[in-house]
């Protein structure tokens, strides 16, 4: 498997609202206040109900939407999302939320992104809250904000988050909910999750966590999600999953099922990331994630190779790509380097590796523990400290690399470098649309070339060289004027699959 820090995931939307009653599994200590009885839902219920909400577009403009969206959802359902199984996301006009914060008059909403995106360009947004009278003990008092007094304070959709800053109403009486550690929570633990599928608003069910640290492959960020057992519909998305003390331990996102319906599993984003980012956003209006400008991929992609860098298992990172002029640049990181911890902790695969940068603060400095082999294969253990720099957000960041490689089009020139006559090749910036790589497309390769012995053939894509990640004609040039260590190392894709060459600088003589 390969990740970039900058390939933009394709979120996936879901649905979590979780619990089926286990007896008595154990408490876990965040929820050892309360006993485990039927009182316990009822009051963490009373806590927490009120403080949820539905967000959804206003009736004119969903009755208008309805006619085109719901057909190309039906469409993707049943020709798209039944054939290829795994998770199922709902694109739909209503999901859930919960207050987070509250500030004099104003409030903030915590979501997932998937629920607010159709609607970021609209004023049409519409909160409806669900509390009781007095005395009363359904949740039967309904307030509706609308208009201009509502709105999307930032949006984060690499982690499916977001925010609705909204004006509260002096009838309104909300309070909001915290957050418990998620990394203390309990596989068995008792959850509630509350929210609104299929517009069934104030439903409650319950469950337990069924696993932790999932990682499923979606793209979602985060990736390293809760599970629960509960039974999750479309419109639970952005609800609260809570423990018994009426804290939020995740935010429901996703299902997994083959037929787009719940199966029994279901996810949510951790409370620790869902807390950092609704922080973010509403502070800065977007979520502020460090970046060291590196791709990687599992180490196994070394082949026989891997046997030279003498690691006690065959885990770590691989970095494929070093982003010029950034954090892993100004630190000395290079292509074929093999990053085994970040501050202490060991990093096993490359998705575990993004999310311990992309937790990080900008500016923040990190101690990454790499291993590297030297021009003779030989191994040598290395400790490089490097300042994370802001990750852009995802478009912005694949505009800008689309805007590199349109600039540097056309092929090598024979005159200057003369790398064309060099290596005998001709190449052009491309991008490969299934994987969202960019590099230099190899048009011909010429006979007995150098090229040709190293391997390469036309349709392949050279992505790096010499640890430099190649936008331009101009990139190749800069970088084969820099081999390493009297070593050129040349990183290429083909059919999806990508390999690194290494060849003696000497050999361009």
């Amino acid at each position: 498997m390969i990740i970039s820090e900058w390939t933009k995931p394709a979120v996936a939307m879901g649905f979590a609202l979780f619990l089926t009653l286990a007896l008595p599994a154990g408490l876990s200590a965040q929820s050892a206040s309360r006993g485990l009885d039927e009182r316990t839902y009822i009051e963490v219920v009373r806590d927490v109900l009120p403080s949820v909400v539905n967000i959804s577009i206003e009736p004119e403009r969903r009755r208008a939407q309805a006619q085109q969206e719901d057909v190309e959802d039906l469409l993707e359902f049943l020709f798209e999302r039944r054939d290829r199984g795994g998770l199922s996301p709902f694109r739909s006009v209503s999901g859930s939320g919960v207050v987070v914060r509250v500030e004099d008059d104003k409030g903030y909403i915590l979501t997932n992104a998937h629920v607010v995106a159709p609607m970021r360009n609209s004023n049409e947004l519409s909160l409806t809250f669900h509390q009781r009278e007095d005395g009363s003990t359904s949740y039967d008092r309904t307030t509706v904000i609308t208009g201009e007094t509502v709105r999307i304070a930032g949006m984060d959709e690499f982690g499916d988050l977001a925010v609705i800053a909204f004006d509260i109403p002096e009838e309104l009486d909300v309070t909001p909910i915290g957050f418990a550690d998620s990394d203390k929570v309990e596989i068995g633990e008792h959850v509630l999750a509350l929210g609104n599928p299929l517009d069934l608003n104030h439903t409650v069910t319950r469950g337990i966590v069924s696993a932790k640290s999932r990682f499923l492959g979606s793209g979602i960020y985060y990736d390293q999600l809760l599970q629960t057992d509960a039974v999750i519909q479309p419109g639970n998305s952005g609800g609260p999953l809570v423990n018994l003390d009426g804290d939020i331990v995740g935010i429901n996102n996703a299902i997994a099922s083959s037929s787009g319906m719940w199966q029994g599993i279901s996810f949510a984003i951790p409370s620790n990331d869902a807390q950092r980012v609704a922080n973010d956003l509403i502070e800065y209006g977007r979520a502020r994630r460090g970046y060291l400008g590196v791709s990687m991929e599992e180490v196994r992609a070394l082949g026989n190779e891997l046997q030279h860098y003498d690691l006690d298992r065959p885990e770590g990172v691989l970095v494929s790509v070093v982003v010029t002029d950034s954090p892993a640049d100004l630190a000395g990181i290079r292509v074929g380097d093999i990053i085994t911890e970040i501050d202490g902790r060991t990093v096993r695969r490359p998705d575990e590796m993004l999310r311990e940068i992309a937790r990080k603060r900008v500016d923040e400095e990190v101690s990454i523990r790499l291993v590297r082999l030297t021009q003779e294969k030989e191994p040598v253990r290395l400790s490089v400290e490097a300042t994370l720099s802001e990750r852009a957000d995802e478009e912005s960041v694949r505009r800008l690399h689309l805007e590199e490689t349109d600039r540097g089009a056309g092929l090598l020139p024979e005159e200057g470098l003369e790398i064309e006559e060099t290596l005998g090749l001709a190449v052009e910036p491309s991008v490969d649309r299934d994987t969202e790589t960019a590099g230099l497309l190899v048009e011909e390769v010429a006979p007995d070339s150098k090229a040709y012995e190293l391997g390469l053939r036309p349709g392949d894509l050279i992505t790096s060289m010499n640890g430099r990640s190649l936008w331009s004609v101009e990139d190749f040039r800069r970088a084969y004027r820099q081999p390493i260590q009297g070593t050129h190392m040349l990183r290429y894709q083909r059919d999806g699959e990508r390999d690194l060459i290494t060849f003696d600088a000497g050999d361009d003589e």
